[in-house]
């Protein structure tokens, strides 16, 4: 049997509240890593999004203009 299977089929086998309780720890979980990857990418996007080329392009979406 897969290691996926495994997972699942303990999932299964869960009761409700112990379900209930690893659901929000997954939720939780998935929240903080989101957050983290946008964290360590800003330096590497920031590459891009500095250029003057970029600042041209979006010029038109300014407020004052």
């Amino acid at each position: 049997m897969s290691t996926v299977m495994e997972i699942e089929k303990a999932i299964d086998q869960l009761p409700a509240p112990e379900f209930r309780i690893l659901a929000a720890w997954i939720e939780k979980r998935q929240e903080h890593l989101s957050g983290e990857c946008a964290m360590l990418s800003q330096d590497s996007l920031a590459v891009d999004w500095n250029k003057p080329e970029e600042d041209a392009a979006w010029i038109h979406l300014q407020s004052d203009q």
